[in-house]
């Protein structure tokens, strides 16, 4: 920071600057792991008691040692100082460095210059209407601190400066109108980050709600390769387990937390009969997420652990291409279920879709104590009614969304199906709960390895029986089975 002698006079271009910082970092506040929340909060403090006199800025081997402090926090928090959650904390952590060093108006000038870079990085997270707005107002704010840096003779006030930075924002209007109509298109991002550039086409989620999959349809992206050590599964058999969703609020399923630190409870079959061995090469998505077939038993290659619903998890996001050797026993069952997840697994919001409650209760009354009866009377349900497969379903904005679904519109993708039919379940008093993953693969003959693409996306239920453990049901079969036979494609 300036010397004391003029850190009075200029005290109000401080204050500014960093009031300028604190509102441009404001949105990252609620992304950012705790310890980086925290470490800017240490270095406000600690410039607002420099502006004021109270404490000395740090000296150049303090910044030095803060400096690695910050690369170190960072490479902790996110396990990179790239991608763009990592590279947009390194930044704000960064600009509060170089407050503490900046030393004459050329370094101020910067120092707004980053705020701008800052500002711009929200648009990485989310392009809604009311982070335009606010983007608008702080580019208003720095540029009217950059009219404060140049205001000699401090003629203007706080006002003064906001109402003619306003006007000037006005004014470039015309022009950035002309070049967003005029200027040449490109294809995708003008800029590409590694973990941006990945989620834009990897696409499952740790949630599903209607839409969240067949969006993926139209991508073509390799999400990853196989290689079977023996003969390759039909393609029917061929599902990736992915992300296992048990929590539903109305609208969204998502997983419970719990789940992701507890062990399962697998009992592979005594011979090798149906056992397969395959080496996956999965491509970057961000995720922690590992794909495998039913259900892993054996794995080389990764350093990974198996969640309490048989999920494959990475030891970090999967931000480079990653290879793992796998053995599945389709024959083993998870027998994995204890009070607490029996009751998640039958959880309902209440007072909501009653059509569908009472007709799960129906097929409740038939089928007595025989829950597989219950599947097959669902199952039956989404076969001879007219239910329709298609990737442009008509929205489900009410309350009562499974209702509309299921005696209304009859018109969904594979998430729509899974979704009702656990909800039917789960109402009948069955435990139930989603998965996503993939389904299926193109085999290439010339050299003997499955590409599983986007575009195969998919998810299916799982239900609990007493006698068998969990049991995958896959809804869609009823109402497409070529889906599942012969590929998204094809159906």
């Amino acid at each position: 920071m300036i010397a004391d002698k003029t850190r009075a006079a200029d005290k109000a271009r401080w204050t500014a600057l960093l009031v300028g910082i604190q509102l441009a970092a404001l949105p990252f506040y609620p992304r950012v792991p705790l310890i980086v929340a925290l470490l800017c909060l240490v270095f406000t403090l600690w410039a607002a008691a420099a502006i004021r006199g109270n404490a000395k800025p740090p000296g150049r081997k303090q910044r030095a040692a803060l400096l690695a402090l910050v690369l170190l926090t960072t490479l902790l928090s996110y396990g990179t100082v790239f991608g763009r959650d990592a590279g947009c904390g390194f930044l704000v952590l960064l600009v509060f460095l170089k407050l503490f060093e900046t030393r004459t108006k050329r370094d101020m000038y910067v120092l707004v210059y980053l705020q701008y870079f800052i500002v711009a990085g929200v648009f990485f997270h989310t392009q809604s209407p009311w982070v335009a707005l606010y983007v608008f107002a702080m580019t208003v704010y720095l540029t009217s601190l950059l009219v404060l840096l140049n205001d000699h003779s401090r003629a203007l006030d706080l006002r003064r400066r906001l109402a003619l930075s306003g006007r000037m924002m006005l004014q470039s209007l015309p022009l950035m109108l002309i070049l967003f109509v005029l200027f040449p298109r490109v294809p995708g991002p003008l800029w590409s980050l590694p973990e941006d550039a990945a989620t834009a086409t990897t696409g499952l989620d740790d949630t599903m709600s209607p839409g969240s999959i067949s969006s993926l349809i139209i991508s073509d992206a390799v999400a990853f390769r196989v290689r079977f050590a023996d003969i390759t599964p039909a393609h029917a058999e061929l599902y990736w387990r992915g992300p296992v969703l048990d929590v539903y609020n109305g609208k969204t399923w998502s997983a419970h937390p719990s789940t992701a630190v507890a062990m399962p409870d697998l009992s592979p079959a005594a011979d090798a009969a149906g056992r397969v061995r395959y080496t996956v090469t999965l491509e970057p998505h961000q995720r922690d997420w590992l794909f495998a077939l039913d259900y892993p038993i054996r794995v080389r290659g990764a350093r990974h652990r198996v969640t309490r619903e048989a999920r494959l998890l990475n030891h970090q996001k999967v931000t480079g291409v990653t290879q793992y050797s796998v053995t599945s026993d389709r024959a083993a069952v998870d027998r994995s279920l204890n009070p607490l997840e029996r009751a998640r697994n039958l959880a309902l919001p209440p007072a909501i879709n009653p059509r569908a409650t009472a007709l799960a209760r129906q097929w409740r009354e038939q089928a007595a104590d025989n829950d597989r009866r219950v599947t097959r009377l669902a199952l039956r349900y989404f076969n001879r009614q007219a239910f329709e497969y298609t990737l442009s379903p008509p929205l489900l904005p009410g309350a009562h969304a499974m209702d509309d679904f299921l005696f209304q519109t009859r018109s969904g993708f594979c998430e729509h199906y899974a979704s009702a039919f656990v909800y039917l379940m789960r109402a009948a008093g069955i435990p139930a709960r989603v998965v996503t993953g993939y389904q299926g693969g193109e085999e290439n003959p010339l050299d003997d390895y499955t590409i599983v693409r986007q575009s195969s996306a998919h998810a299916w239920a799982e239900l609990w029986y007493d006698d068998a453990g969990w049991t995958r049901v896959d809804p869609t079969a009823a109402v497409s089975p070529d889906r599942v036979n012969i590929g998204i494609q094809n159906a």
